[in-house]
């Protein structure tokens, strides 16, 4: 049940766009897949074709 008091007027405006944001770096992200390093971890590529481990990305 969700306490009424927590919530004010724009809050989930608020939220929905934070999920959007996230969800459209996850999509950037997922689209500079680059392979597998030598231990089979997979690496990325960002927007700059910089090479890095998924270690990196989950931190952000």
């Amino acid at each position: 049940m969700v306490r009424n008091d927590l919530f004010h007027e724009g809050d989930v405006l608020v939220v929905k766009k934070e999920l959007r944001d996230l969800l459209d770096s996850i999509e950037i992200i997922y689209s500079g897949f680059a392979g597998t390093d030598s231990n089979g971890h997979p690496l990325f590529r960002d927007m700059d074709g910089q090479l890095h481990p998924y270690s990196v990305w989950e931190k952000k």
